[in-house]
């Protein structure tokens, strides 16, 4: 009785030291503070990887003290690592974020291309084939096709092709490889597009 007590009492020390470190590393990191805030998180941070059931549940909320806990408990749920300060995944989907605006901005901040919704859901590519070549009825135009091995969400590889018909650096998916793209995403913590086979987009 006794030592299932010791435990029982060691097992929620575990766990309040975990929620501690999760809290500093929330505050360190400037979390939403007001409803502005909170709106931005949910429209730009988090738009792509944030699952239906999430967004259903945030949106029900009616304080800022409940929004600020579930946006913690929203990186605790996806840290690889729950027994360091450091949030793993936090920090490797805000440097994505930043690659993107970096990188592809076109017209638009890079996050919100089609190249920065690629690079934030499933990271650097493996190889990228750039070229000229014949898409949409249209000849002679730049493209990149870019090739995963293995892709989170994805049982396996996965390539994407975009195409800058304008020359501007507004690469893009195809219309139809985009709306397939794009309704599969929300649907767990990551991506998840059909049966175990390499995607094409």
């Amino acid at each position: 009785m006794y030592s299932k007590y010791l435990l029982c009492l060691f097992l929620i020390c575990v766990f309040c030291f975990s929620l501690q470190a999760q809290e500093r590393k929330v505050i360190i990191c400037d979390k939403p503070s007001d409803e502005k805030d909170f709106k931005r998180w949910l429209e730009k941070d988090v738009l792509y990887i944030i699952t239906k059931n999430e967004k259903e549940l945030f949106l029900k909320l009616t304080t800022n003290k409940e929004r600020e806990i579930f946006v913690q408990n929203f990186w605790l749920r996806r840290d690889p690592t729950l027994d360091t300060e450091e949030n793993e995944f936090f920090d490797e989907y805000y440097e994505r974020i930043a690659y993107t605006n970096e990188h592809f901005a076109s017209g638009i901040q890079g996050w919100r291309t089609d190249r920065g919704l690629i690079y934030i859901a499933f990271g650097k590519p493996d190889r990228i084939e750039k070229g000229r070549g014949d898409f949409e009825n249209v000849k002679d135009i730049l493209f990149e096709k870019w090739y995963f091995k293995y892709a989170d969400g994805l049982c396996s590889g996965a390539e994407f092709t975009f195409i800058d018909p304008t020359e501007s650096n507004a690469f893009r998916l195809q219309k139809g490889n985009r709306e397939s793209l794009l309704k599969s995403m929300g649907n767990g913590l990551t991506i998840y597009i059909g049966p175990c086979h390499q995607e094409s987009f």
